[in-house]
């Protein structure tokens, strides 16, 4: 296999697109003694993988510790009909309590409310004098909202950590090798 053929295979293996004949294809050049100069760097991690394939593993139950932990790890649904039918009821229960609130309320207090002021006027001015303080703390409070555009010049700024994200999806594609190792540790 030359040279180029190697390279196109590496970077479908770090996409995670190769088969299984690929990589024992890369396992083998890897472990040969006529690996170029600039891939060198690569060819201990093909070695590990290789050599990892010829243990056997001595842990027979293996595969029913890992099956057990991902049991332990699904999240419990409730069947959809009963849980529909106790929160229809709850709803129930709740709208009526809060209708029977309102009404104990409001009744206590309907023959009771009656005019503050006798004259209009007056009434007026002390609504307009109400509004007029309500109006001023309102825009005293969104104020400081007009500096939203110097927000928006820092997240240009930002915007070039993105690659950062793109490197972390790919650090990603190992997470289950990894995952197992924390399960196991080194005992396979």
């Amino acid at each position: 296999m030359n040279i180029r053929e190697i390279e196109k295979s590496l970077e479908k293996y770090f996409n995670g697109e190769t088969s299984l004949s690929e990589e024992e294809t890369l396992m083998d050049f890897f472990s040969g003694e006529d690996v170029p100069e600039h891939l060198k760097s690569i060819a201990p991690q093909f070695r590990y993988y290789q050599a990892q394939q010829q243990i056997e593993m001595q842990d027979v139950e293996f595969d029913e510790k890992v099956l057990e932990r991902i049991d332990k790890d699904r999240i419990l649904i409730f069947p959809s009909g009963k849980r529909s039918k106790v929160l229809w009821i709850a709803g129930a229960a709740a709208s009526i309590l809060i209708l029977i609130a309102v009404f104990m309320k409001l009744s206590v207090y309907s023959d009771k409310i009656m005019d503050t002021y006798s004259d209009p006027a007056i009434a007026y001015q002390e609504a307009r004098k109400i509004v007029l303080f309500v109006s001023g703390k309102y825009a005293k409070g969104t104020e400081p909202l007009s500096q939203i555009a110097k927000f928006d010049e820092g997240m240009k700024d930002i915007k070039p950590l993105s690659r950062f994200d793109e490197g972390l999806q790919e650090a990603s594609k190992i997470n289950k090798y990894n995952k197992i190792e924390e399960i196991f540790g080194e005992t396979y």
